[in-house]
């Protein structure tokens, strides 16, 4: 057999336009694997202003391509180019104009928030949580936890939750449950937290992955604008508590809801009926234990 061809321009589209939407810093080693690629285009003379629109054109037509994506990152992304390019002799006068307007020198602050995108398989999530100052807006729930993928790859594993009405505990920004409910064959999903801010996030997370008519989703001015202030519709500490939200103006066929649940305050004619309670990275303090366990009981 003959060796395979390997279209290295596409492997870096690929690779290229999955890793810009993650909004991790250029020093995360995702982007090693785009640095390697890369080098390997350069290594084929391949072009530098053919390479340059390559990747701009996977950054377009990305499916996340629809949410706003801060001036400090596409900063550290051309300069991220700009010094690559640089190993191979090529400066910063080789740039396209896509990435040479974020080298002025002017300094860019870096928003509190950002939206990243996790891929599962064909699908792609889009989530709006904390960059800066995490923690501190009291709860866990605005960042995503390792724990959730790890939860995916098991569900999709087992198969268990295939057909059943489905709890999570402790969601936060809807990792897990977004890509599940997309995926899986979940028949019904309930996702719950207790904090009114992570409530307002998962809201948000679902219009603007799953709605299915665009007057559903929220406009590029209002994601924006989140960018900087963070979102905070539509609970407060008071309207949250106790509170069910359905979903049904949704582009996919199972049900699901979001569901104020405290494990120390709650009222059990209000708990869900469900076949499976799934959760992952819940639990940090001691003293919720005994109340997570008596929930468990009761459901």
């Amino acid at each position: 057999m003959g060796r395979v061809k390997i279209d290295w321009l596409d492997v870096l589209s690929r690779v290229f336009g999955f890793t810009f939407y993650t909004c991790l810093h250029t020093n995360h080693r995702v982007w090693q694997d785009v640095a390697e690629i890369l080098a390997k285009c350069l290594e084929l003379e391949l072009g530098a202003h053919k390479i340059q629109n390559v990747m701009i054109e996977s950054v377009k037509t990305h499916s996340s391509s629809n949410v706003p994506i801060s001036r400090h990152h596409w900063t550290q992304v051309a300069l991220w180019i700009s010094d690559e390019f640089e190993k191979f002799g090529i400066g910063k006068h080789e740039l396209i104009s896509d990435f040479s307007v974020y080298l002025s020198g002017e300094e860019v602050k870096e928003m509190p928030y950002v939206y990243r995108t996790y891929p599962w398989g064909e699908k792609n999530i889009v989530l709006l949580e904390e960059n800066l100052n995490h923690l501190t807006h009291g709860t866990t729930g605005l960042i995503t936890w390792q724990g959730a993928r790890c939860l995916l790859d098991w569900a999709d594993w087992s198969q268990v939750l295939e057909g059943q009405r489905v709890l999570e505990l402790g969601s936060g920004l809807g990792q897990f449950g977004l890509t599940a409910v997309q995926s899986l064959g979940l028949k019904e999903l309930t996702l719950s937290d207790f904090h009114f801010s992570v409530l307002n996030y998962l809201n948000l997370n679902i219009r603007l992955n799953l709605s299915q008519h665009k007057e559903s989703r929220p406009t590029f001015e209002q994601l924006q604008t989140y960018l900087e202030e963070g979102c905070k519709e539509p609970f407060n500490e008071e309207t949250a508590r106790y509170s069910v939200t359905i979903y049904s103006d949704l582009n996919i066929t199972s049900q699901i809801k979001i569901q104020h649940l405290d494990w120390r305050d709650y009222k059990s004619e209000l708990l869900p009926r469900v076949d499976v309670i799934v959760a992952s990275d819940i639990v940090f303090a001691k003293e919720l234990h005994q109340n997570l366990a008596r929930n468990i009981i009761i459901l």
